[in-house]
């Protein structure tokens, strides 16, 4: 099992590009919410998470509403974290392509991106099986994916949250107080605007 530690820090969690292609994206973009198979705060070890993304056939951006005809590009970035209280530490999982799978669309080569299937319908589901006990976070990379749609040349943003009323942040603020040192203030400031600006955060433990 490859996995790749990383400072856990809420920076790490909530990242924000500088890069000229994001005010580009910011221009025009749609908000879209994953399906999740169980919204439970606990599940057990070998049972699988499903986080599934589908573009409907209408979007509606922050503009216009507009059909979907073809898609040349649809994709965004996440990270999935165990949160290693023992060493104070996340674990990155996405390089473990063991425990976590991409199915109908497809994964980058650096594993930060999923990209969306390019034939109806255009979907593309996370799966992650945890490799062990504990707590994680699956969150989205706060700043926007691309959407190449019906052969034009401008893109559309794409910010992606879950369906959920209950996203288990309580139970991560606990953690991140206690092993972490970042005070419930600080973890509800960030998860709350990144909720408000698209970008979703949640936690869930296995036993």
């Amino acid at each position: 099992m490859k996995l790749l530690f990383v400072s856990l820090l809420l920076p790490l969690l909530f990242f924000n590009s500088c890069e000229p292609e994001r005010d580009l994206l910011e221009k025009e973009f749609v908000k879209l919410n994953l399906i999740l198979n169980d919204s439970s705060e606990t599940i057990h070890l070998g049972d699988t998470l499903k986080f599934k993304l589908t573009l409907p056939d209408n979007l509606n951006t922050s503009k216009r509403t507009v059909f979907v005809n073809s898609l040349e590009e649809g994709q965004y970035m996440f990270d999935i974290i165990l949160l290693d209280t023992v060493l104070k530490r996340g674990v990155k999982l996405n390089t473990d392509r063991n425990s976590v799978i991409i199915t109908e669309g497809s994964q980058s080569s650096n594993s930060a991106a999923v990209y969306l299937s390019k034939n109806k319908p255009f979907t593309a589901t996370i799966n992650i099986i945890p490799p062990v006990k504990g707590v994680y976070t699956f969150s989205i990379v706060a700043q926007p994916g691309k959407l190449m749609i019906n052969n034009s040349n401008s893109p559309i943003g794409l910010k992606v949250n879950f369906a959920l009323v209950e996203k288990h942040w309580n139970m991560l603020a606990y953690y991140y107080a206690t092993y972490f040192n970042t005070s419930n203030a600080d973890f509800f400031a960030s998860v709350q605007q990144n909720n408000i600006d698209g970008y979703g955060i949640y936690g869930f433990r296995v036993n």
